[in-house]
């Protein structure tokens, strides 16, 4: 780590007494230095000061008058203090001299004079014009304690100094005296009357003694200046401007000019106010009326027209009003005014008008009709909502989340729908600027699905069949459908997948179908499935016996080819004795004597077993005996 080593020798470069009292002082910088101690001893008398910089230079105040000042200065830093500079020996000013007094002695001139300073030879006498601002003093050296001057101009404020001047001819710091030289009196009792009807102001004020003329000066905000000239005690000043603040100065000419103050001001009517504009809230229809404000404004009046020409009406000291009580689905006029604060019958007349409409009112009554001819459509109506021009339908599906739809009508269709969909629907009005909430309308039920997979399962066991399908979406009620082809129909309802035909005929060809339906809109029908009903039972059933052989023949009526029938000759003891053949008959050998037999046939289609035949009794004999016949409606003994 080096250390710091003590900064270089600062010099004094410049240094002046620049008053009796203040010596003003500048010194070099020094490499290494922070700081600067200035150091101001009396040379010949016991008055030490010093002060610290950290600037070049500086100001030594409250010093003795003309007295011979011994100045250096040094540099310092934290290492400690630089070299001593070189000593510079500075004598303040001569004090100036008091008492100086000015009388006028003629229109243009005026005696000076002032007490004399002890050891002062010589005196500095300024002569300054205060309206003159620019022009540099006049300047006159005098040895004595006394001056004429002349040549002052008439009404003017003149500064007049006087400083003392040392033995190396520097002057000190003057007594000055202000002086004003002989003038007219100033005009007072200033008074306007205005008038906004004529954009005109007279301006009056009471007269002056010495004035021959005056001119009226009116100065606008923006410093523009309207002058008037008279020889009387009113000014006319035509086509003010509204909405200004002007402020009035009247001169008096004579011999010279004494001008008023300026405090006296006069306002003129409110411009029209501008940039009128509007801010509405469309979900509650508040609408701010806004405008710029103007000057000279006691109040604003603004009014609200809506299309059936009901006024709403707003005074107010800002410059906007809240208007709250609008109505849904009108046009709105808004307009405002300025009122004057001069308390003349004054206003701005109303702007033109601010057009604007408020939001929609909510649709109403909103229906849905599901277009049973179309799977894919559904039409929506609803009434008609006071200051729309558009309206838009949504609607949220069960099975597909969005539709929708738009119309400048009160109805408009849902399209691409699918079926069995239960549609929440919601509608919107709007003008183009603001959008209603929306309201929920009527739940859409669209058609429903063709049930699928129809099958049809006849019931072997009875004269009935059933039919099967699978659910189909919007369903509430399935229909079925059952045709015989010679016309006849029979029909089954369920709200399950399934239902059941009864009464039909066995043995017969239905073609069958089903529909689904909300209620309100069928399906269209199913696919046709064909039903086969279970085979009637065997008809014409007979007994041929051959008591020799001791067997017997079962013979009925075969209606269909391909079956196969099956004849059950029971005991009375219950065992049973079975013959299946595809013919129309069946032969059964080895009969017991003496026993009871019940004959029966069935018929098989491959599918179901019909239900028997009627019985037909057999009773055997003891010895059998030739050949007997025995129809189904017999009995016998074999």
């Amino acid at each position: 780590m080096t250390a710091q080593t003590i900064p270089a020798t600062s010099q004094i470069t410049y240094s002046k007494a620049i008053s009796s009292t203040s010596i003003r002082f500048e010194w070099s910088s020094a490499q290494g230095a922070d700081s600067y101690i200035l150091v101001v001893n009396g040379t010949f008398h016991p008055e030490t000061q010093n002060f610290t910089y950290t600037t070049l230079n500086g100001q030594v105040d409250n010093l003795q008058q003309a007295t011979s000042y011994s100045c250096y200065v040094y540099s310092s830093n934290p290492a400690g203090l630089g070299a001593k500079s070189l000593v510079k020996t500075i004598r303040t000013l001569v004090q100036p001299p008091n008492n100086v007094a000015v009388t006028e002695l003629t229109q243009g001139m005026a005696r000076v004079t002032w007490n004399s300073v002890s050891g002062v030879l010589l005196y500095q006498m300024s002569v300054t014009a205060n309206n003159k601002p620019g022009f540099p003093p006049v300047l006159k050296n005098v040895s004595g304690t006394a001056m004429n001057i002349s040549n002052l101009e008439p009404c003017t404020t003149y500064t007049i100094g006087v400083a003392s001047i040392n033995m190396f001819l520097e002057p000190g710091e003057s007594t000055n005296f202000t002086f004003l030289t002989s003038t007219i009196s100033t005009v007072s009792s200033i008074s306007v009357e205005y008038s906004c009807l004529t954009s005109t102001a007279i301006v009056r004020w009471d007269v002056v003694f010495g004035a021959t003329l005056y001119r009226a000066v009116i100065t606008d905000g923006q410093g523009r200046s309207f002058n008037c000239t008279s020889t009387n005690s009113t000014c006319q000043f035509l086509m003010l401007v509204c909405g200004e603040r002007y402020t009035v100065r009247i001169t008096a000419i004579g011999n010279c000019e004494s001008t008023s103050d300026g405090t006296y001001v006069f306002e003129t009517a409110p411009c029209p106010p501008k940039a009128p504009q509007l801010y509405r809230e469309c979900s509650t229809n508040v609408i701010l009326f806004s405008w710029d404000s103007t000057n000279n404004t006691a109040y604003y009046f603004a009014i609200a027209v809506d299309s059936d020409q009901l006024v709403t009406e707003c005074l107010t000291v800002d410059t906007s009003c809240f208007f709250t009580d609008t109505v849904c689905g009108k046009t709105y006029s808004f307009y405002v005014r300025s009122i004057y604060t001069g308390g003349l019958d004054c206003n701005t007349g109303y702007t033109d008008g601010v057009v604007i409409k408020t939001a929609p009112c909510l649709p109403q009554n909103i229906y849905t009709t599901a277009n049973c001819a179309s799977i894919s459509s559904a039409v929506i109506t609803w009434h008609e909502a006071a200051g729309a021009k558009t309206y838009i339908v949504e609607a949220r599906g069960n099975r597909k989340d969005f539709y929708n739809c738009s119309s400048a009508n009160t109805s408009c269709t849902l399209t691409d729908l699918e079926c069995g969909e239960s549609l929440s629907v919601w509608i919107v009005a709007t003008n183009g600027d603001c959008t209603t909430d929306p309201v929920l309308g009527e739940v859409a039920e669209t058609v429903p699905c063709i049930p699928q997979n129809v099958s049809a399962v006849k019931t072997c066991s009875s004269e009935s069949a059933s039919l099967t399908w699978n659910n189909a979406n919007g369903a509430v009620l399935y229909i079925g459908t059952a045709t015989h082809i010679d016309g006849t129909v029979h029909t089954c309802a369920a709200m399950a997948p399934e239902c059941t035909f009864p009464n039909l005929r066995c043995g017969e060809t239905y073609d069958v179908k089903v529909k689904a339906t909300n209620l309100q809109c069928n399906s269209s029908e199913s696919q046709h499935v064909t039903l086969q009903t279970a085979p009637c039972a065997p008809v014409r059933v007979g007994v041929t016996r051959d008591c020799a052989a001791n067997h017997v023949i079962a013979s009925w009526q075969a209606l269909q080819a391909g079956s196969l029938y099956t004849a059950v000759l029971q005991d009375e003891h219950g065992p049973t004795v079975n013959c299946s053949t595809s013919s129309n008959n069946c032969t059964f050998t080895d009969l017991l004597c003496g026993m009871n037999y019940n004959l029966t046939v069935t018929r098989n289609d491959g599918q179901c077993r019909s239900l028997p035949s009627s019985s037909i009794q057999i009773q055997s004999a003891q010895e059998l005996m030739g050949t007997q016949q025995l129809q189904q409606t017999g009995s016998s003994n074999v």
